[in-house]
């Protein structure tokens, strides 16, 4: 199901990034990012975050997906599409999702991808 489910999550984690900021004290998207990450410099984002879902953030993914909050939050995030006031509501009321989906969106971005995924998430 990981597999198959990849492209919906680089999806929600793209939408996710565009809502949430996250901090690091490592690399940033900001200044171009890289630096130690095994995935970035892949030439793309998609390319990057299906590498980094594959091993370094598939911890992150897998808890997420086993946490009924945020695989409510990620269904919900699906829904809402570019609507900003749906989104904030499945952010209420998927509060316990909250934590864990920011910290796969942090490795993904934040981590992994900040070169290659530079502008989609804002890591300080």
């Amino acid at each position: 199901m990981l597999l198959a489910t990849m492209s919906r999550w680089l999806f929600v984690g793209i939408t996710l990034a565009l809502s949430f900021g996250c901090t690091t004290g490592g690399n940033s998207s900001a200044d171009g990012g890289g630096g130690g990450a095994v995935c970035d410099g892949k030439g793309s984002c998609n390319e990057c975050t299906l590498c980094a879902n594959q091993n370094p953030c598939a911890a992150a993914m897998n808890a997420c997906q086993q946490n009924a909050a945020c695989t409510g939050l990620d269904q919900c995030i699906a829904i809402c599409g570019s609507n900003v006031s749906c989104k904030n509501d499945c952010y209420t009321n998927n509060p316990g999702g909250l934590s864990l989906y920011n910290a796969w969106a942090e490795c993904l971005f934040c981590d992994e991808c900040p070169s290659d995924c530079a502008g989609y998430m804002s890591c300080s």
